[in-house]
């Protein structure tokens, strides 16, 4: 390959590795992060809520508020994303 072909492929191979690589890995792992960061508050309340249920003398089933949190980490992640979303629409627009 001349020195002309090797700086065209280059380019074009820099351009496609950050515009469609890098990108897509950046994106997935801000939905890590925040799913994270979500886990993290869901069991952080989750223990607040059985601290203070155990030194009152109730006791909470533990399939059912292991379910609970579950499907509102689920949501609250789902509310994250669709506020992203929406903001990244109206960046577009």
């Amino acid at each position: 390959m001349t020195v002309l072909k090797e700086l065209l492929f280059s380019l074009v191979y820099y351009f496609a590795v950050h515009k469609f690589v890098l990108e897509r890995k950046q994106e997935d792992m801000k939905h890590l992060l925040k799913g994270a960061a979500v886990a993290a508050v869901v069991l952080v309340a989750l223990m607040v809520i059985n601290i203070f249920c155990n030194m009152h003398g109730i006791h909470l089933d533990q399939t059912a508020t292991g379910t609970i949190s579950a499907v509102c980490a689920m949501l609250f992640y789902h509310g994250l994303i669709r506020n992203e979303k929406n903001k990244d629409d109206g960046n577009e627009k």
